[in-house]
């Protein structure tokens, strides 16, 4: 079991899907943790196809405050996302406010609209402009029932 709570989430998240996904690998990186360096960068942490007419590139993110604070690092890789422009293409960011036990789904667009005025994402705007993600926790692990969030997206035309 990963002891990054992050990690965990990730892979809570990957246990949760009935569908198609596929998990992009972090990029190997090398230095002291001071000073780590990546050989590069995933535009998102999974791909996803819940069976509509929509594939889903979606960055997770957790953190245990009231708001997610967003990195230089993570500023470039969620432009680098906001490139993708096929129609049938929605790029979102799952953010898990463990603090909460709150999950919520946003556009990558809704996202970076709320970082052009502040540095982090609160869990009030992801509740004002994002979907709740429903979740159950099973002892000390969460379920998470995904499916019919995405086939909502996908049924509003992203």
């Amino acid at each position: 079991m990963p002891k990054n709570p992050g990690k965990r989430f990730e892979e809570d998240f990957s246990k949760s899907l009935n569908c198609f996904f596929l998990r992009l690998k972090d990029a190997a990186g090398w230095g002291t943790s001071a000073n780590i360096r990546f050989t590069s960068s995933n535009i998102c942490d999974f791909i996803i196809y819940a069976g509509g007419g929509t594939i889903f590139l979606a960055e997770l993110k957790s953190t245990d405050k009231a708001s997610k604070a967003y990195t230089d690092r993570e500023h470039v890789q969620l432009n680098n996302l906001l490139k993708e422009k096929n129609p049938y293409v929605y790029k979102c960011h799952i953010i898990n406010f463990r603090k909460f036990h709150k999950t919520y789904i946003l556009s990558a667009e809704c996202v970076f609209r709320c970082l052009q005025t502040r540095s982090s994402v609160p869990s009030d705007y992801c509740a004002d402009h994002g979907l709740l993600i429903p979740q159950k926790i099973k002892k000390v692990r969460f379920k998470y029932f995904i499916e019919n969030v995405l086939k909502e997206i996908d049924n509003a035309g992203f």
